[in-house]
């Protein structure tokens, strides 16, 4: 920001007009067709510009226009600058002072301070501070890693499965699956049942813990 703040003074103090060039190029915008607009005198600084079925009325010394838009954005409309042309007037001269080079200067014109590196810090007798204390999560923790945006899930990202033989469900040999089988089926022969609950202890065992010989 201190940097910022030197720069835009610089840039301001460049400015030969003394309104800010960017509202100058905002009102060249805004009066692109200002050559279909034709004008038609009510008073000395009030007119009515009219373009076919469209027509606005333009105060001059009120500084409106009754399409609201020289009054929200503080620059003259296409239909004011037709007026303000029509007075053989500059239409720069009618934008709102706060888009003036003096405006400018005095928002840029206070600096800040520049601050000193922590090497020259004073260090304080206060002890330093904990980090604070890990707390778990509400809900399921997350399994899958958190992948950056630069990252794309496509097949590439999983893992391959070079190397490891794969077993058919239908014959039961290796080396291909059960789509391309052209065997006969085999029936696997059933695997042992698993023993339910705990395994029985030795007697020899609980004799010695009980303090035997």
């Amino acid at each position: 920001m201190m940097e910022r703040f030197y720069n835009l003074k610089e840039e301001g103090q460049k400015w030969d007009n003394e309104i800010c060039p960017a509202a100058i190029k905002k009102m060249e915008a805004f009066g692109e067709t200002i050559k279909t607009w034709y004008v038609h005198p009510s008073r000395v600084t009030a007119f009515e510009v009219r373009n076919g079925f469209y027509s606005y009325g333009v105060d001059l010394q009120e500084y409106t226009c009754t399409c609201n838009l020289w009054a929200i954005s503080g620059i003259p409309c296409v239909h004011a600058q037709a007026a303000i042309m029509y007075t053989q007037q500059d239409p720069v001269s009618y934008i709102s002072s706060w888009f003036s080079k003096e405006k400018y200067m005095l928002t840029y014109g206070c600096n800040i301070l520049p601050v000193n590196g922590s090497n020259m810090w004073v260090e304080a007798p206060y002890p330093k501070p904990l980090p604070p204390i890990e707390r778990r999560m509400p809900g399921r923790p997350a399994i899958k890693r958190k992948r950056h945006v630069s990252e794309h899930e496509d097949k590439f990202s999983q893992v391959s499965s070079k190397g490891i033989t794969v077993q058919c469900t239908n014959c039961q040999q290796k080396g291909h699956n059960k789509v391309s089988c052209k065997n006969l089926k085999v029936i696997p022969e059933p695997k042992p049942k698993k023993k339910m609950g705990r395994p029985k202890l030795d007697p020899n065992l609980i004799h010695w813990r009980r303090g035997g010989t």
